[in-house]
């Protein structure tokens, strides 16, 4: 940690200049949309960079936020190149400490594959609001990437670690681009379903991907994990619970998209084929309507096999060590999404291997209802940690 922390001292001389505080912020800011500052034009590809800012009306700030605006920024996509991100950024209301604001970085659960279902282009859910506020209150400015390919270039890779990781990370680098008198450079993760999964991967990645950053640790609310082996043994005969086939699209959709060499088509039947490729672009209930009356196995042509587990592994299977930093697990124990004994394994692997993790279960908790019981857990767990 000392090392890291001279590196980030040593990187404050070289931050841009602040776009000011939150009271000297441009007059636009209470406006539906600001004309774009300079950064919009920028043509650098280094992660993080900003590319455009439109600042958003008090309407759509959740409580406690002084400042809320949308930010394209660079980050790093499929095959390592470089990629535009939408993603929200929000600044506590008041002054900032010296330093800045210390960050929480949020990465969402699923919303769907298409560009209309980046959350930055949407209306923020009145529950999602609520629990940003809740971090906004407690003296966190909030980052929030939509992950690329949402609203941005390409389908979404959806779970693909390394790429949603890249964009969490990208997006604390953009807003201290933007002020680093605002947003400063400890910062931590949290998120919840394909954002725990997300958060996990940012932990493992973080130090050594961002090290001008200060990263402190990692929150992942029911994250799913250890699905490669039950999903590669489904075949055309299996059936599985009906809410699982439209995720089991955006699945095989997604892991097309990470991995363009993979020939995915193979495995799905004609109609497998249809709702993969209407799962590229409709969001959740959309897709939801799709899928009613499908069976998992109408999908497939073939059994999934040793090839479709090599690639799914290696591109969503989450790590079990190598974490610099505590993580904080938090499961529901009735979420009928990521099944408890999942994440009970995924926590074993990391137990025993000696990694920094605290696990915490609640029960009669479901998948979205975890967000709030694990609160004030998960801001108790951060507290320590991101101390100056």
């Amino acid at each position: 940690m000392s090392l890291r922390r001279a590196a980030v001292a040593a990187s404050l001389a070289l931050a841009p200049a602040s776009f000011g505080c939150v009271t000297g912020l441009p007059p636009a800011a209470g406006a539906a949309a600001a004309a774009p500052t300079a950064a919009t034009t920028a043509t650098t590809t280094a992660p993080g960079t900003v590319r455009g800012i439109q600042m958003l009306p008090s309407s759509q700030r959740p409580a406690g936020a002084g400042f809320a605006a949308r930010v394209t920024y660079t980050s790093t996509g499929v095959g390592g190149e470089s990629t535009v991100v939408g993603g929200l950024v929000y600044v506590p209301s008041g002054q900032a400490p010296a330093g800045g604001w210390p960050v929480l970085s949020w990465a969402h659960g699923t919303t769907g594959l298409g560009d209309s279902c980046a959350p930055s282009a949407n209306p923020v859910p009145a529950g999602m609001s609520s629990y940003l506020s809740t971090w906004l209150q407690a003296g966190y400015a909030v980052v929030a990437t939509d992950y690329a390919g949402l609203g941005g270039p390409g389908v979404h890779p959806y779970l693909d670690g390394e790429i949603e990781a890249r964009g969490v990370v990208d997006i604390v680098r953009a807003a201290r681009k933007l002020s680093p008198k605002l947003f400063g450079t400890r910062w931590a993760v949290a998120g919840h379903s394909q954002g725990g999964h997300a958060a996990l991967f940012t932990g493992h990645i973080a130090p050594d991907y961002a090290p001008e950053l200060d990263f402190r640790g990692t929150v992942a609310l029911a994250p799913p994990s250890n699905l490669t082996p039950m999903i590669s043994s489904l075949n055309p005969d299996i059936t599985v619970a009906p809410q699982l086939v439209p995720l089991l699209a955006y699945i095989f959709a997604g892991l097309q998209a990470a991995n363009p060499e993979f020939d995915m088509g193979s495995y799905l039947s004609p109609l497998g084929a249809e709702v993969v490729t209407d799962a590229e672009t409709l969001c959740n209930a959309a897709l939801w309507q799709r899928t009613q009356g499908i069976d998992i196995g109408e999908l497939l042509s073939r059994p999934l096999d040793d090839a479709f587990a090599e690639v799914m592994s290696a591109t969503f299977d989450v790590p079990t060590s190598g974490y610099d930093d505590p993580l904080f697990i938090a499961q529901g124990v009735d979420d009928q999404t990521v099944a408890k004994f999942t994440t009970d394994q995924l926590v074993d692997d990391l137990t025993a291997a000696a990694q920094p993790v605290t696990y915490t279960t609640y029960p009669s908790v479901g998948h979205s209802d975890v967000l709030t019981a694990s609160a004030q857990d998960a801001l108790t767990f951060l507290a320590p940690l991101m101390t100056p």
